[in-house]
């Protein structure tokens, strides 16, 4: 989580762990019921985590509650990264079919990212700059490519 207070962790069947360091407890948040490939906090929040699963979609749930916010829908193979945007309103989630831009406020998928073919030369890993201006994207054949946020004209 972005305060360091409590972290996320989930096992080979799917259960979701938080993790309270201060208060030195964990709770089983959630049970997804399939295997969890990728994860990271909601941006710019402690009580939502989005899950990689292994159906190919990416769950969005409350660390509250376990309750799920959103199913997103749009990958057609396993999804090995998730990274979201430091504004907290964004997401990119990465697998076999590439990289794709979500808009995680309103829980819906922006634009696939990069060539669609052929398959080699699709983006395997994604993360955002720090400062939240270059998306970058590892491709087996292309290499590292930076796209300058959000108007993703390729940089490099």
């Amino acid at each position: 989580a972005p305060s360091g207070d409590r972290f996320a962790a989930v096992d080979v069947r799917g259960a979701v762990f938080i993790f309270h360091l201060r208060a030195n407890r964990f709770n089983l948040v959630h049970w997804a019921g399939k295997e969890v490939s990728a994860m990271c906090f909601k941006p710019g929040t402690e009580s939502e985590l989005v899950l990689a699963l292994s159906d190919h979609s990416l769950r969005v749930i409350s660390t509250d509650t376990g309750d799920v916010k959103a199913d997103l829908k749009s990958h057609r193979s396993n999804v090995t990264c998730v990274d979201p945007h430091p504004s907290g309103r964004y997401l990119v989630s990465c697998g076999g079919d590439g990289a794709m831009l979500w808009d995680i406020k309103n829980y819906k998928r922006m634009r696939s990212i990069g060539a669609p073919s052929p398959p080699r030369s699709v983006a395997i890993q994604a993360a955002f700059m720090h400062s939240g201006s270059t998306l970058i994207t590892l491709s087996r054949t292309e290499g590292l490519s930076l796209y300058q946020f959000p108007t993703m004209d390729l940089r490099a």
